[in-house]
């Protein structure tokens, strides 16, 4: 029996089978499988911690941001250029993968509405025009730009519950490393927009490790700043 070193990076429950009144979960999650390949995977574990399974397997750059009852989304660069994202969706089981949309993504977490039928997300028209919202059909893959900020910076969209507002983080300029990324929501059809965070340019964590809206920014790789875990297999 071999082990397999890994580190886990985020985790995201989903429901898999069951009913209504008991449904069945388990806990889908990134793996940095081999590092000098730049090898990434999905995982899928039960509750309990059985039945693990690889569900991507394939030697990419996958990680899974999002889940509807019964599907897991991921992104990833298979058959593309490397760390150009595309979304996918395979069954729970890893089984019958599709290509959602030929939208190209961003490194982003994004949310789902109306039972999943439609997904907003970070995309990129050209190299650019880069982080700006998408609104996708996840059955037939059509998107639209919901605003027209070429220079701005939109990531880890997500719906409001009733899935009128979208809450995400942005900044006015994409390229300007001195602006302070802020939460900000405003409606579907992008008015009314307001920001919820003003972050301290003078907080002594504001330049390393970066803590504001969303993850702390690395410019390293060293295995202190990522918890380890063995997986057997």
């Amino acid at each position: 029996m071999k082990k397999m070193m890994v580190f886990i990076f985020s985790l995201l429950a989903l429901t898999a089978a069951g009913t209504a009144q008991s449904p069945s979960w388990k806990i889908a999650f990134n793996v940095l499988q081999v590092q000098k390949a730049d090898d990434y995977e999905v995982y899928t574990t039960g509750i309990d911690g059985t039945g693990t399974r690889n569900v991507t397997n394939n030697k990419d750059v996958a990680w899974t941001y999002h889940s509807i009852p019964g599907k897991l989304l991921f992104v990833s660069d298979r058959g593309a250029c490397r760390r150009c994202y595309f979304l996918y969706e395979p069954d729970l089981e890893g089984s019958n993968i599709r290509k959602v949309t030929n939208l190209q993504l961003e490194d982003s977490w994004m949310g789902s509405r109306s039972n999943g039928k439609e997904l907003i997300v970070a995309g990129r028209i050209d190299t650019r025009v880069r982080y700006q919202l998408f609104i996708v059909d996840r059955e037939t893959g059509a998107f639209r730009r919901l605003r027209d900020e070429p220079e701005a910076a939109f990531r880890d969209p997500t719906f409001s519950p009733d899935g009128k507002r979208v809450a995400y983080v942005y900044k006015k300029k994409r390229t300007d490393r001195a602006e302070i990324e802020e939460m900000y929501i405003m409606n579907i059809d992008g008015t009314k927009r307001r920001k919820l965070t003003t972050y301290p340019a003078d907080d002594p964590l504001a330049k390393d490790p970066a803590y504001k809206v969303g993850p702390p920014v690395r410019r390293t790789n060293t295995r202190q700043h990522y918890q380890q875990h063995r997986i057997r297999s």
